[in-house]
């Protein structure tokens, strides 16, 4: 599945976020190749996160295993005059293999687009959480994503 946004940050916010992230698990340098993995409480909730191409400001892929599935994430970034435009694709082994009728699949991927959606305005609302003098960009959201309008409004006044 594939998601196009822009968003109202920096690659270097967007890529100093991403790495923060990873690094909560284990401190390693995040370039192509590192493997983490995040100990749950038994081996099947380990997660196994392993980096297949990292380049900063460009591209970040990567593969999230766990016990029963795999998950590969693609961002792929570039700078705009409104902010980071950020390419989204994820594909999901258990989801793109298994076999559902159509209706149900066609709901499923909606309702999973929107997660995704979800996922890039969450990381937007962390980033400004962070800044010590947090300033919200009004962007083009729609408007289901009410959190980004509310901190949107609350920074406004």
């Amino acid at each position: 599945m594939k998601l196009i946004r822009t968003l109202p940050i920096t690659s270097k916010q967007f890529y100093d976020l991403f790495e923060e992230e990873m690094k909560k698990h284990e401190e390693v340098e995040i370039k192509t190749g590192t493997k983490i993995t995040s100990k749950g409480n038994d081996q099947y909730t380990d997660v196994t996160y392993e980096i297949l191409e990292y380049q900063r400001d460009h591209k970040i892929c990567f593969k999230m295993k766990t016990f029963a599935d795999y998950t590969i994430t693609t961002y792929h970034t570039k700078t705009v005059e409104k902010g980071l435009e950020v390419t989204y694709e994820q594909y999901i082994d258990s989801f793109e293999t298994s076999k559902k009728n159509r209706f149900f699949a066609a709901f499923s991927k909606a309702v999973y687009l929107g997660r995704m959606s979800d996922q890039l305005y969450d990381m937007v609302a962390k980033i400004n959480q962070t800044q010590s003098t947090p300033k919200l960009i009004q962007m083009n959201a729609k408007s289901e994503h009410k959190l980004i309008a509310k901190l949107y409004e609350k920074n406004k006044n």
